[in-house]
């Protein structure tokens, strides 16, 4: 089956993000953006790059789900501790 041409309006939008990259990498991407057009080829970086936010994204949710479970106590406030439902005087 032929890709769609058409997507869901609701998966169409997207955000402009505005990111600061090196000269150095500009230039680089410049050299293989040109290399590529000579090849016949086309080098899609909004894609590349929504590829590599959405992987840098859920690295991050899973890091920051990491750092919420080790600073949830496991033995104070616990079902079955001493101090569960302890009365605060």
């Amino acid at each position: 089956m032929a890709k769609s041409l058409f997507t869901s309006k609701a998966a169409a939008v997207k955000k402009k993000l505005s990111l600061h990259i090196s000269s150095e990498t500009l230039q680089r991407l410049d050299k293989i953006e040109k290399e590529a057009e000579r090849e016949g080829v086309s080098f899609p970086l909004n894609d590349h790059v929504e590829d590599a936010i959405q992987r840098l994204v859920t690295q991050a949710e899973n890091q920051l789900e990491e750092l919420r479970r080790s600073k949830i106590p496991t033995s104070d406030f616990g079902v079955g501790s001493t101090n569960y439902n302890k009365p605060t005087a």
